[in-house]
């Protein structure tokens, strides 16, 4: 009998992600472990605003148990198109079967006649050559594939990715207060530079300058603010801002990236048990 592609491990471990994106959601709900705050502080005659958080150490684990089982899902479903097209199982060169994933068009071209793709059908290869990221209209480093790939290998090989808290936008309303008149408030852009602070760090988001060190007691009950944050894998997004890459998916939430990634997952896998199943 023939064998023939068979896609039901590549669904269950992109069900197995979705699950891990859940506990994440749910780490970050309880509050007596996951913490954001800014304090005031008083410096003189200044006030500054000083962001922390207190994250769970479990959410780069569990970050990277999603990061492993979808990258495991491209991986399970190469294995699958080898099968289908070499009609063996297991598939020749199987020690290669890994979905591919290039920066340029050059780098893919390079696999050709390589163990990678040998035995797969010419519609095969353009299919899996349609998906790589540099078909993306903002570049290969604005790919949720290829953010995929690199963050997976890294947390594979080095350590899980250090979680914190990127603040997207943030206001301070400096409410009048009799006998006051603040002379300055100094604010960070979180256009300008990156405002992420990770669990155990601190961030200067602003400072209220006062005429007098009365003055800054008597004004900081009536400094209000509001944060808009959310979670985020904090080196990665530091490394990319300060590279000027990734700016369409570091807009993204990494949730939104995270279900991205899992919703295409389910595409591509739908396109291939067309063509395949």
């Amino acid at each position: 009998m023939t064998p023939k592609a068979d896609f039901r491990a590549v669904k269950a471990r992109i069900a197995r992600a979705k699950k891990f994106r859940g506990e994440m959601g749910t780490l970050r709900k309880d509050e007596d472990a996951s913490s954001f705050n800014v304090t005031r502080l008083r410096r003189g005659s200044c006030i500054d605003l000083v962001a922390s958080c207190d994250l769970r150490p479990e959410l780069g684990i569990v970050f990277g148990d999603w990061l492993a089982n979808v990258r495991a899902a491209l991986d399970y479903l190469f294995f699958q198109l080898a099968i289908e097209d070499t009609k063996k199982y297991p598939p020749s060169r199987q020690g290669s079967r890994q979905f591919p994933i290039k920066r340029t068009l050059a780098e893919f071209e390079a696999l050709r006649g390589s163990d990678v793709l040998y035995g797969l059908s010419d519609e095969t290869i353009k299919a899996i050559e349609s998906t790589q990221p540099y078909h993306t209209k903002y570049g290969a480093e604005g790919n949720a594939l290829l953010w995929l790939h690199d963050l997976a290998r890294m947390d594979r090989h080095r350590e899980p990715f250090k979680m914190g808290t990127l603040i997207k936008s943030w206001k301070g309303t400096v409410h009048r207060v009799q006998g006051v008149e603040p002379l300055g408030f100094d604010t960070q852009d979180p256009t300008k530079s990156p405002l992420v602070v990770g669990a155990g760090e601190t961030l200067l988001l602003g400072t209220l300058r006062c005429a007098s060190e009365a003055d800054a007691i008597n004004q900081e009950p009536g400094i209000e603010l509001w944060v808009d944050c959310d979670l985020e894998a904090i080196d990665w997004y530091r490394d990319t801002h300060r590279k000027g890459v990734s700016a369409n998916i570091r807009n993204d939430s990494l949730e939104e990236r995270m279900k991205f990634v899992e919703d295409y997952m389910g595409l591509v896998v739908d396109h291939f048990k067309k063509t395949h199943g």
